[in-house]
């Protein structure tokens, strides 16, 4: 029996890869990367806390800025994980996860990390947000906006003398993050430094516009307990930032390292000024020191440049940081109307923001599942945003008592009577976290080794 053989096909991929040059991409880990190793190895306590102040200020100006990938659009999700390692320099290599859960007691995973790379950390960013929003209606309806409280922590864990002396420093953290929950935090080593992180709120002064604008407001505050340094920033709603840099005293009986708690009067050392969409500088006249903290163009290519003044809730388009706006449409999806803050021009908003939002998850005219919880049978964005705009204008209920025994009627969550009677256009699967009393979280791990190979 003769077997008839066939010449190779053309079409088989190449035995050797084709050579070319490899493109490195610069994102915003790979600048938050760079910004902690910065940090780590700054000779000074006074240069460490700046540096930690910069990170700080770049992840609320990285939150506001678009994407170029379409697999960035957020989206309605129950979890998501994202896993990846960047070399920020040469040397120096940073671990990072980002996942957003409905499960509080989810943390950081630990990585499994060969021997000959094992170092400790020389910076930990660990950053957890549970965003809360709450409505809000001045003058009489006729100004609505979404406060959206960053709550959760955020904490920057430098290890100077580990990133002085390469992987021989005085660090003793765990390389690669923790196994989950507080476990994943890398302070405990006796010359670490914990700067805990105070974040603005987020400002949406018009929600149920296509052109919603944007802004921060509230105080940044970046502190250090091993130094007794602070950053008390302010941020103003015009985008402008202005504070004080100080020296708390040091406590009764302390060592070295000028620790707070002394119960004294802080000295101040210098002022800030600037804008977070622009620059931010630091003046200390009795050090003759000044110079910039944060620049929001450094290190950023011309396409990524852009931060968003505006924005669309209703068709969020790929952003720079997906998982987090997963998490902050989340909170204004089920913001509590009786958490409302103005009367009932803003409970109406709360009531119409659940039925507006359907972009992300069945979005458009063909879903029945796009009224809010407790609503009046609204659809569509038009008629989501009718009980808003009659409030605006100044009118009022034509049945005031039916409405209020509705807004009271409501549930945690703004879920009436559970999973079953949410009207949101999310899965079923979604509506019974929700009705559980959770919220979507999010969460940004980073972990810094110097001097692995």
């Amino acid at each position: 029996m003769a077997i008839a053989t066939r010449p190779p096909s053309r079409g088989l991929l190449p035995r050797a890869p084709a050579r070319g040059r490899v493109a490195q991409r610069e994102d915003r880990h790979m600048r938050g990367g760079r910004v902690l190793l910065a940090a780590a190895r700054a000779p000074s306590p006074l240069e460490r806390l700046l540096a930690a102040t910069r990170a700080a200020i770049g992840l609320l100006a990285d939150a506001l800025r678009p994407s170029a990938d379409p697999q960035d659009t957020p989206v309605i999700t129950l979890g998501a994980h994202y896993i990846s390692v960047r070399e920020v320099a040469e040397g120096a290599r940073m671990r990072l996860q980002e996942f957003v859960t409905f499960d509080p007691k989810e943390g950081p995973k630990r990585y499994t990390v060969p021997e000959r790379e094992e170092a400790p950390p020389a910076g930990v960013l660990h950053w957890q947000v549970v965003p809360v929003a709450r409505a809000k209606a001045k003058r009489l309806g006729r100004e609505l906006s979404v406060k959206i409280e960053l709550g959760g922590s955020c904490s920057i864990v430098l290890s100077p003398f580990a990133a002085g002396g390469g992987a021989g420093g005085g660090a003793a953290a765990e390389a690669g993050g923790g196994g989950g929950g507080d476990g994943a935090s890398a302070a405990g080593a006796a010359d670490d430094e914990t700067y805990s992180v105070q974040l603005p709120a987020l400002l949406l002064l018009d929600p149920l516009s296509p052109e919603c604008p944007l802004a921060y407001k509230g105080d940044l505050i970046v502190s250090c307990a091993q130094t007794g340094l602070t950053a008390a920033l302010r941020v103003s709603k015009d985008h402008t930032i202005a504070g004080t840099l100080e020296q708390q005293p040091a406590a009764p009986g302390g060592g070295g390292g000028g620790g707070g708690g002394g119960g004294g009067a802080a000295a101040q050392l210098g002022v800030f000024r600037g804008s977070w969409r622009g620059q931010v500088f630091v003046a200390c006249p009795e050090m003759a020191m000044h110079g910039i903290v944060f620049d929001c163009d450094e290190g950023v290519p011309p396409a990524a440049a852009v931060i968003l003044r505006t924005i669309d809730l209703r068709r969020l388009g790929p952003m720079a940081n997906p998982r987090l706006w997963t998490a902050l449409h989340d909170a204004v999806l089920y913001s509590d109307p009786r958490a409302a803050s103005g009367g009932r021009a803003a409970a109406r908003l709360a009531n119409a923001l659940a039925s507006h939002l359907s972009g992300l998850a069945l979005g458009g005219a063909d879903t029945r599942d796009t009224q809010p919880a407790g609503g009046a049978g609204a659809a569509g964005a038009g008629a989501a945003a009718a009980p808003a705009a009659a409030a605006a204008a100044g009118g009022f209920d034509p049945d005031i008592d039916a409405f209020d025994r509705a807004v009271d009627a409501l549930g945690p969550g703004g879920a009436d009577g559970g999973a079953a009677a949410d009207r949101r256009a999310v899965a079923p699967c979604y509506k019974e976290q929700r009705a559980a009393g959770r919220r979507l979280r999010y969460t940004l791990y980073c972990s810094l080794t110097v001097g692995a190979p």
